[in-house]
């Protein structure tokens, strides 16, 4: 058993599964990928109260919250982490975070189709999901949501008919995405809004012809690929040792 792991053991242990899950919660919540090493313990002894500094955190702060994660609460960017492996398998160049109208989207790949994912937890509301998904079918061809099991019905009975489903089983350590339902192309491409995503140096080469959506269209996909190969190569080569909580400040620091 590596130093981590008896950490783990020993916290375990020392709260209970049902209160441990409560301040993981609380912990990684307030967790950043910038923290400095002495930061998050300092605010594992915030969250963890006097009997913090038993467990000597200095050194693996951010392996145990990564761990702790896996274990206690699996969030966005738990799935976020896991998806994005399932992506990479299938070779398929992927980002993050893409601002789209008033929306963001989680994760965007481009292979041969573009595609927009926007992941709902269970801890997650369903509230702007409607605004979300219609913003993203202006941009995207492909549209699809990540849910766990337990949400999978009433996702199916609510998102429109050309969006698609991704459901993994939350009780697992390491998540398996199956598509129970297949995004079709959307219908609702907007050549201008795919055209407000541009940045200025690549709008100038498209300007004189947002009449035409097909072109725009795979206009767009191309800049996108031009924009993120680099990030997403170098990415693919991340280090072993690169916690799951990271997978998105990393790719962006790149």
């Amino acid at each position: 058993m590596n130093v981590v792991s008896k950490k783990i053991s020993s916290i375990e242990s020392y709260f209970g599964k049902s209160k441990l899950k409560t301040l993981t919660i609380s912990w990684i919540n307030r967790y950043s990928s910038s923290f400095s090493d002495e930061e998050l313990c300092r605010l594992f002894e915030q969250t963890f109260d006097e009997s913090a500094s038993y467990f000597e955190m200095e050194g693996h702060a951010k392996e145990v919250a990564e761990q702790l994660m896996i274990s206690y609460y699996h969030n966005e960017a738990f799935i976020k982490a896991n998806f994005i492996e399932y992506l990479k398998n299938k070779k398929t160049l992927s980002f993050f975070e893409l601002p789209v109208g008033n929306s963001r989207v989680d994760i965007c790949s481009i292979n041969g189709f573009s595609c927009a994912y926007e992941i709902k937890t269970k801890y997650d509301s369903l509230r702007r999901l409607d605004k979300q998904l219609n913003d993203y079918l202006d941009v995207f061809e492909h549209v699809y949501v990540i849910c766990p099991l337990e949400r999978k019905e009433d996702l199916l009975a609510s998102i429109p008919e050309c969006v698609g489903l991704y459901v993994y089983d939350d009780s697992v350590d390491n998540p398996v995405f199956e598509i129970v339902k297949e995004a079709k192309i959307s219908s609702h491409l907007s050549a201008h809004a795919q055209f407000l995503i541009l940045r200025k140096s690549e709008r100038e080469k498209i300007s004189c012809l947002l009449n035409d959506n097909k072109l725009v269209n795979e206009y767009f996909k191309n800049c996108l690929k031009i924009r993120y190969k680099r990030k997403w190569n170098i990415f693919c080569r991340h280090p072993k040792y690169l916690n799951r909580l990271d997978y998105q400040f990393y790719f962006n620091s790149i």
